[in-house]
Order: structure tokens, then C-alpha cells, then sequence
């Protein structure tokens, strides 16, 4: 559940950022190809950095208002020790993806 969980964020940090940043690009290309003004760029970036925040928001505000959406912890589901871990078979059996990093 927890990898899960971790590949959703990533996913949505993914989105988050493609959000802001092809707004970007799109305006700089702008300038350059069509002559837009510097406050056009500063309206466009904005306006892909707010639809970000405003998602982001609003997901917390779903948290707050239904608390039940995090108290149920799914990982609690098919415990064979009764303290969220399944056993070591089951550990042995995920094989963990190679991961790129960049600094």
C-alpha cells in the first residue's frame, strides 16, 4: 500500500510539474515566435501555478472535511501478525524496480 501511495505522489508531482512548466515554455516560445509582452508570460506562468495550488487546495480541504478517508489504514487488511506486516514471503516476493536519480 505504502509503494502505492509513494507512486501516486510521484505521478502527481509529475502532473503538478508539466502543469507549470509547459505554460511556461509555451509562453517563452511566445516571445519569441509571436512577440508577446513580459506581462503576458507573468498572466500565463501564474495562471498555471494557481490551477496547481488550487488542486492541491482542494485535496486538503477533501482530507479536513472527510477524515475517514485516512483513518481506514488499508495496510491493516490481510495481516498475518496482526501488526501490518505479511510475513516474510510476501517481502521476499516484491522485487524492487531500479530507480533513476538526478541530481
Amino acid at each position: 500500500m505504502l509503494i502505492k501511495l509513494a507512486r501516486e505522489t510521484v505521478a502527481a508531482c509529475r502532473e503538478d510539474r508539466w502543469t507549470i512548466v509547459a505554460p511556461n515554455i509555451a509562453a517563452v516560445a511566445g516571445v519569441f515566435a509571436f512577440g508577446m509582452t513580459g506581462l503576458a508570460v507573468v498572466l500565463i506562468s501564474n495562471l498555471a501555478t494557481y490551477v496547481v495550488h488550487e488542486r492541491a487546495r482542494r485535496t486538503l480541504a477533501m482530507v479536513k472535511a472527510n477524515p475517514s478517508v485516512i483513518a481506514d489504514p488499508p495496510w491493516s487488511a490481510g495481516d498475518v501478525d496482526g501488526l501490518g506486516w505479511p510475513g516474510p514471503k510476501a517481502a521476499e516476493a516484491v522485487k524492487p524496480k531500479k530507480m533513476r536519480v538526478y541530481v
